[in-house]
């Protein structure tokens, strides 16, 4: 895609470490947007085909009518998007697609029409997170089971997928990568301020990332506790209504002041920096890249005990879990990370480190780049082999 969610941010740490490591490849966009911008930026190659951000899915809520209504809509356009990927493949030689979600068809469908090796990167879990389900009639996960390998970005999705396509022979989990120089914020402590302490939640404002969550269990700390607190939200109003829902809820408790809604933050470094307790409250965390972030900018993270934020959080050692979905628990979690200031500074440092180590982007580059070889030399064989 375009644009400048999760995904794409990682994508572009995979890319310029697969540059390095000797792969030629080249990044195609499907529409304009402020990804182009970064890409720029470096001076990275891409290409733009300016047919529009297609996808194979529809929103849970549709209909039937309103799904084949988009379906007939959107299926030429990109359909149109293979063929221009198709000229690409063609002018370049190229051995191997990858695509960057499972929300998008038209490379990995150039691919197997060119007959050569085709991925997909399988970021999210689509129903439980984005509300939106995979076109039935495109036969989805038969395109998968019949495709090269698809990267399952944590153990959660791997095995969601494994269930739907009924194989994990085809499935590989590599962890996400992030850019460690561009997060870690060294000299950064929590708790400086006792009496000004700041909680973040960085995602789309929505109901499946959980905002309402951590605004409930702050209206349930203890008032001299609850008086020390801000919140700041980051990212853009994705639900309007659910926005309103916090803003209500914020309301009721008396703490509206205290609650700020940040937007969209290019500079997430410098917002972590000024954190001192990163919550993750999203129930369907694919993987928890934000999570990642705030460790590595020496946050202390409290994550909904569920999906990939249970995977990247070791309970009491690198971040602190939560009862699943309870505010309360949530809400006495906060409150012993406030009581116990020395506590909470070292295992916000544990998860630093372990985020350094576990997380790096070019860990997972050379994860990537290795099943690109694996499957390029296996293709090459059965072509010999055939010839």
């Amino acid at each position: 895609q375009a644009d400048l969610c999760g995904a794409n941010l990682s994508l572009l740490a995979l890319y310029k470490h697969l540059l390095k490591l000797g792969e030629f490849a080249i990044l195609v966009l499907p529409i304009r947007g402020q990804y182009e911008d970064l890409l720029r930026a470096d001076r990275l190659p891409y290409y733009n085909l300016n047919v529009g951000a297609y996808q194979w899915v529809s929103p849970l809520s549709y209909s039937q009518e309103e799904e084949d209504t988009r379906i007939a809509e959107w299926l030429p356009r990109m359909r149109e998007g293979a063929k221009l990927v198709r000229k690409i493949i063609d002018a370049l030689g190229v051995d191997l697609v990858h695509e960057n979600t499972s929300g998008s068809f038209m490379a990995a469908s150039a691919a197997e029409q060119e007959h050569i090796g085709r991925i997909w990167h399988i970021r999210e879990f689509n129903e439980e997170d984005h509300g939106q389900r995979l076109w039935p009639s495109m036969e989805p996960y038969r395109h998968f089971a019949e495709s090269d390998a698809c990267v399952c970005i944590s153990r959660t999705i791997f095995r969601k997928y494994s269930e739907r396509i009924g194989s994990d022979s085809m499935l590989r989990m590599i962890y996400n990568g992030i850019a460690v120089d561009d997060y870690i914020v060294p000299d950064h402590v929590p708790f400086q301020d006792p009496h000004n302490v700041v909680l973040s939640c960085a995602g789309r404002i929505c109901a499946g990332k959980g905002q309402k969550l951590l605004i409930e269990a702050v209206a349930l700390l203890p008032e001299e506790l609850r008086a020390r607190v801000r919140v700041w939200l980051v990212g853009p109003r994705h639900d309007e209504d659910y926005c309103q829902q916090i803003e209500e809820c914020a309301k009721s408790a008396g703490i509206s002041d205290q609650v700020l809604f940040m937007g969209v933050q290019v500079d997430m470094r410098s917002v972590w920096g000024g954190v001192d307790v990163a919550v993750v409250p999203s129930r369907f965390e694919a993987f928890g890249r934000c999570a990642v972030e705030a460790m590595l900018a020496g946050c202390l993270v409290i994550g909904n005990d569920t999906a990939g934020t249970a995977e990247i959080i070791e309970n009491g050692s690198t971040g602190i879990l939560f009862d699943r979905d309870s505010a309360s628990s949530l809400a006495l979690k906060i409150s012993d990370a406030l009581k116990d200031v020395m506590r909470s500074r070292e295992i916000a440092a544990n998860g630093r480190s372990f985020a350094q180590e576990r997380f790096t982007s070019e860990r997972n580059a050379q994860e990537v780049f290795q099943l690109h070889q694996e499957i390029v030399a296996k293709r090459r064989t059965k072509y010999y082999i055939a010839g």
